[in-house]
């Protein structure tokens, strides 16, 4: 197995990127590795004006708000403005990490074409593994899925 020794966990508040960070902060506490927890202010809210001064400290803030389970966990939290994508690319190279937890939205048709993926970005661009987690599937689906193997 690969020594993770630093997780990059990009948080954008969908249910999926809880996943991804209950998941990730897991991994952590198995590998006594460092989180990295990432937040991203798209460049669609950049571009309409400059932020009031505190508007990164209060995100940082309520960032600061998300603890894994594990209270002796190492926990680092960054926000970055920008493309969402390019940014956490940037912050795993900069931090030097082994591995990033993404949540995915599982967009597709129309909707993935015109938004794109950040997913499927960071795992063309990313210099280390992306492991992708999607929301836990419903009970009913689950139940159909194994009775039919």
């Amino acid at each position: 197995m690969l020594p993770i020794k630093t997780i990059l966990v990009p948080i954008d508040r969908s249910e999926s990127s809880q996943h991804a960070f209950q998941f990730a902060a897991s991994l952590a506490q198995e590998h006594d590795a460092q989180l990295v927890v990432l937040y991203v202010v798209p460049l669609a809210a950049v571009m309409y004006g400059p932020p009031p001064n505190n508007y990164l400290d209060h995100l940082l803030q309520e960032l600061c708000l998300m603890k894994p389970s594990d209270p002796h966990a190492r926990v680092q939290y960054q926000v970055a403005e920008g493309d969402p994508a390019a940014a956490i690319v940037r912050a795993a190279k900069e931090t030097n990490c082994d591995l990033i937890v993404m949540g995915t939205h599982g967009r597709t048709g129309l909707s993935r074409f015109l938004m794109g993926s950040v997913a499927e970005q960071v795992v063309r661009l990313a210099p280390c593994l992306v492991m992708t987690v999607r929301n836990q599937v419903p009970t009913e689906t689950s139940a159909v899925a194994a009775s039919s193997c």
